[in-house]
């Protein structure tokens, strides 16, 4: 059972069809679905399509859908919710049996010319997505109603090459200021500066360095866990790296702030909520001078900086949470006369 259906903008500009969605428990659950659309007509015809599609699942009594499967998937493996989101938006209204090789195609072409999306990136998606609809498969999910003749052939655009953009030293040296910058004049850090901090000097993901907590930064060791006891990362494997000179002092005053606020034992070290809106702004802002910068590129330009200066892929390896294979697939062509390809110490 469906209601509202309302055609809204979202952030890109893109009309899309909100409405909430009753589940089998009884509870409701908002939704939306782009129209991949900018105009208004376009949209609404969209829509009316749309509509008649669902009037003929709900005669059908077709299920489980492409949401329900992608959402089971994401409790089973963390660390998918990111990639597989738009794949809920836009895929998720069709019943498995239903989601055909067209419908791959069409995600395809809207995700690549109508948003702008890197190839790469749909690929990664539509990985994923195939992943969920094999792993509920062999796991006979929702009672065995995904069978294997129900999961059509997904093709996916080419892979991406290795990332080209990064922070030279200079560039890394003025991108850590403009960050420190933000905190001058106020009387406790800023969210971002401690961020910016951590993930130049660490080369830890986004969300490592969101999730991280006091109680798993040792100044006595001097080293930063950002492995969550008990938490699942999937491939997306978490290091323990040593605290910088240069990190020190900012962590060590973060720290004696958490303290004087009397804040929860729990509280991450860069403060409650996920940094994207604050980095869009930061970013963005008329005359900053790196506006393409993205929290994953502060990890490439560590891993770049790193593997030009000598060192070790497999210590580079070990400070990302890779395999060494994978670090030398996008670094070995920086080490100076591929001297950084082997690890001396073995």
């Amino acid at each position: 059972m469906q209601t509202g259906h309302d055609i809204k903008r979202n952030r890109s500009g893109y009309f899309e069809i909100r409405f909430s969605e009753k589940l089998p428990d009884g509870r409701w659950r908002s939704r939306s679905v782009s129209t991949g659309t900018k105009d208004r007509g376009e949209a609404v015809r969209f829509k009316n399509e749309f509509l008649n599609h669902q009037t003929r699942l709900s005669a059908l009594g077709v299920k489980p859908k492409v949401i329900d499967v992608v959402e089971a998937y994401e409790k089973a493996k963390p660390g998918q919710e990111f990639i597989v989101r738009n794949i809920k938006r836009s895929l998720g209204h069709l019943p498995v049996d239903l989601l055909t090789h067209e419908e791959i195609r069409r995600y395809t072409k809207e995700r690549t010319e109508a948003c702008g999306v890197a190839g790469a990136t749909v690929r990664r998606e539509l990985v994923a997505l195939g992943a969920a609809l094999r792993w509920a498969v062999k796991t006979k999910f929702s009672g065995g109603g995904v069978r294997p003749e129900d999961v059509p052939f997904i093709e996916k655009p080419p892979a991406g090459t290795p990332r080209t953009l990064w922070l030279n030293e200079e560039q890394e040296s003025e991108f850590h200021a403009l960050a420190m910058g933000l905190s001058i004049g106020r009387r406790r850090l800023h969210r971002l500066t401690l961020f910016v901090a951590i993930g130049l000097d660490t080369a830890a993901r986004k969300e490592a360095i969101e999730e991280l907590t006091w109680d798993r930064v040792d100044f006595v060791l001097g080293r930063i866990d950002f492995r969550v006891p008990g938490k699942a990362t999937g491939n997306k494997r978490r290091s323990v790296v040593e605290i910088s000179r240069r990190l020190r002092p900012l962590l060590e005053r973060g720290h004696r702030e958490w303290r004087e606020r009397g804040a929860p034992a729990g509280e991450p070290v860069v403060g409650v909520g996920a940094m994207r809106k604050a980095w869009e702004r930061w970013v963005c802002a008329p005359g900053f001078p790196y506006p393409w910068m993205t929290p994953h590129l502060m990890r490439h330009s560590w891993a770049k900086l790193n593997a030009r200066a000598g060192v070790s892929l497999f210590d580079v390896a070990a400070v990302l949470g890779d395999r060494y294979e994978t670090v030398a697939r996008n670094y070995l062509h920086d080490c100076p006369g591929n001297s950084g390809v082997v690890d001396r110490r073995w």
